[in-house]
């Protein structure tokens, strides 16, 4: 609930002093107030309402300065929509008390944003016309014309660089993410000059820190052939900023670390800089990152994830070294909290108490997130139902999934402003969440003997398979109700129909193999009195086409837009001069996890290919900042060509990274692979795919 509403003010007052960034004492309040540390272990419900009052608070204490009340709406239209019509009526009182004052327009429209994007527009030009030096309107409207309905690309640049003129020291990372989507390579370049003399006349360590914004910003408006020079201005910012004696909590000195590897600076310094971290900050969250970071280092994963052996010996030290972190960096909550049953998860043989303990911490993660995600809860509830332990708990906490689901479709209810397309899209993801908790839920009833419980989701398992993407789980989830009604013959019939239109293969993961249709059928089969011979000839696949069997790869057919890029030597990579060739491009950021396993298989490839006239292989980076990229290929040892992709990319709306492309010799798509692959034959998948593609008409 929210408490009280703002202080009005006078509408001879009615021009707020433009405001960027906060003042001192309202940053200090923020920072320590509404930093995540004092949240941690607290629930999602729980520190929505204390963020809530602690903003309320602020908004009273600093009625003039937007950044509260902009705070405030966000909590309300993007995390917990529950909030959001009692703030809108807030906001719309304080219009109705203020109704020429631009910090009340702004925000009364700003709160209406997906609900009445019509309403929203109004307000916010209105106070744009009220106040023209008052940045934040056009930042409000840059968002409405980014997407839905109002969509308007053209309408999106101006409000961009309307609001980068007013605000140059802009760091907050939706603004630059506004920069990067809609702003000219000429305005960055004026943001970055503004934003530099700006910060070189600071001296607060929360406003040094953006530092790192304004090299992104650099290296992206550079060519590469300026970043050596780029690189001794970072070494010098450093320098300077050193010498302010700034307080240096631990975040601080992660920053200077993280500049000092972007300056090029020599390994021996930033070691120097990363041991004086350890000394004195040492049970810090950011001495956990250094450490691990050399353990990773210095063990070396096993290529082979079939190798039993040297996954067996890897995960024995890994283990072994978590252990001590959790006891040596007791000021990260969930190294201290969550990390060794996220550890041991998977293992085998766990006892009755492990799997209890891994579940709840789960469930309790799943709980203290800063979002409410119906997965969570859902794979919590299907990793105690795998091990047939509890199932009365599982249907507690897929209950408690179904809740925040309805939540989701509700706050997706109230955005007036979506596209057919992006309806779909919602629609599409929360019926995938639908299905994963009817799928556990049926499990559960089975376990139970509780047919009960599944009685109001019976016509909708049984309906006919509407959308064949999900075939493979639609059977699945008819199998699970045939076992509920005691029908053991339509159930294996209904597992091998699930089986046949499975498009994900048995995969090995640190030595082990999983294979979730086998840990769930098999016991059944033998249960029922199957031989493993026939097992095997049950499971034997059918002849199928090349779409059911390409696992995470999906045909794509879309044209590759055109690209003109440079890559991190400052060579110039155009699209129009690369047809006649099979391309295969991945996408990658030196902050992905993900994309760190999958580069040393990349660099493979390359190797194998990068003779060939026919077929050429290259990397899209889509880091935010160019800079720290160049170190990264060093410190790895990787040759591949990597275009510095973070501007162009962006139009692309990316699902996620990795990703991979193959394109044919014409310029068009052909197939996408979303996400790291665990496929031993990765290589060789690769190269008959780029083979096929040569053919392709």
């Amino acid at each position: 609930m929210l408490l009280g509403s703002c202080l009005t003010t006078n509408a001879q007052e009615s021009v707020p002093a433009p405001s960027c960034i906060p003042d001192a004492g309202l940053r200090n309040e923020l920072r320590t107030r509404l930093d995540q540390e004092p949240f941690a272990g607290v629930s999602f419900d729980r520190k929505i309402a204390k963020q809530v009052a602690i903003l309320d608070d602020l908004v009273r204490k600093y009625p003039r300065d937007p950044e509260p009340q902009r705070r405030l709406i966000d909590i309300a239209g993007w995390v917990d929509t529950r909030q959001l019509p009692a703030v809108q009526e807030r906001f719309r009182k304080q219009e109705l008390d203020n109704p020429n004052d631009a910090l009340a327009l702004f925000a009364s429209g700003y709160s209406l944003l997906t609900t009445d994007a019509q309403a929203a527009r109004r307000k916010l030009t209105q106070a744009g016309v009220a106040a023209p030096e008052f940045p934040w309107p056009y930042s409000a409207l840059a968002y409405l014309y980014e997407k839905g309905k109002t969509a308007d690309s053209a309408k999106m640049a101006k409000n961009v660089e309307r609001f980068f003129v007013l605000c140059p020291n802009a760091t907050d990372r939706y603004s630059q993410w506004l920069l990067s989507k809609a702003g000219t390579d000429s305005l960055r370049k004026k943001v970055a000059s503004g934003l530099r003399n700006f910060l070189e006349a600071q001296s607060d360590f929360d406003l040094l820190v953006s530092y790192e914004t304004l090299w992104a910003l650099e290296f992206q408006t550079h060519p590469p052939i300026d970043f050596p020079s780029l690189r001794k201005q970072v070494a010098a910012d450093l320098k300077r900023i050193e010498s302010l004696n700034t307080k240096q909590d631990a975040n601080f000195q992660a920053f200077l670390i993280r500049g000092y590897r972007q300056s090029g600076a020599p390994p021996e310094i930033v070691a120097e800089k990363e041991n004086r971290l350890l000394t004195e900050h040492p049970k810090s969250f950011a001495a956990y990152v250094v450490v691990f970071s050399r353990w990773d280092k210095a063990h070396k994963r096993p290529e082979d994830q079939k190798d039993t052996s040297a996954w067996a010996n890897y995960d024995f030290e890994r283990k072994a070294a978590q252990k001590e972190w959790i006891h040596q960096f007791t000021d990260d909550y969930y190294l201290t909290h969550y990390a060794w049953t996220d550890m041991i998860e998977h293992d085998e043989g766990l006892s009755e108490k492990e799997v209890l303990e891994v579940f709840e911490n789960d469930v309790k993660q799943a709980e203290e997130s800063n979002s409410q995600f119906v997965w969570s809860y859902v794979n919590a509830a299907e990793y105690l139902l795998q091990h047939k332990m509890r199932p009365e708990r599982a249907v507690r906490v897929l209950e408690e999934a179904e809740k925040i689901l309805a939540r989701e479709r509700e706050s997706a209810q109230l955005n007036t402003n979506r596209t057919a397309e992006e309806i779909a899209t919602s629609e599409d993801s929360t019926g995938a969440a639908w299905r994963g908790i009817v799928s556990s839920m049926l499990e559960a009833a089975r376990q139970m003997n509780r047919p009960e419980l599944v009685v109001r989701m019976r016509a909708e398992v049984e309906a006919p398979l509407t959308n064949r993407k999900y075939e493979s789980s639609y059977w699945i989830n008819r199998a699970r109700l045939a076992r509920v009604d005691g029908r053991n013959a339509d159930a294996l019939t209904y597992y091998q129909l699930a089986h046949q239109t499975n498009t994900e293969k048995p995969s090995y993961w640190h030595g082990k193999i999983r294979d979730p249709f086998a840990d769930e059928v098999r016991p059944f089969w033998k249960e029922l009195g199957g031989s493993d011979t026939a097992w095997e000839f049950w499971v034997k696949p059918l002849p199928r086409g090349p779409e059911l069997t390409e696992g995470r790869w999906e045909k794509a057919a879309s044209p590759l837009p055109s690209f003109e890029m440079s890559d991190i030597t400052g060579k110039i990579w155009r699209l129009k001069e690369l047809q006649g060739k099979v391309l295969f491009i991945n996408l990658w950021a030196t902050w992905c996890g993900p994309c760190q396993v999958e580069l040393p298989r990349f660099q493979k490839l390359y190797q194998m290919t990068k003779n060939r006239d026919d077929i050429l292989v290259l990397s899209f980076n889509v880091d935010e900042d160019p800079g720290v990229v160049e170190p990264f290929l060093k410190e790895h040892g990787y040759e591949f060509p990597v275009l510095l992709a973070h501007n162009v990319v962006l139009d692309a709306e990316l699902e996620g990274i990795p990703q991979n492309w193959i394109v044919d010799a014409k310029g068009t798509r052909q197939w996408k692979q979303m996400g790291f692959s665990d496929d031993q034959n990765w290589e060789t998948t690769v190269l008959a795919k780029l083979e096929a593609a040569k053919t392709t008409d």
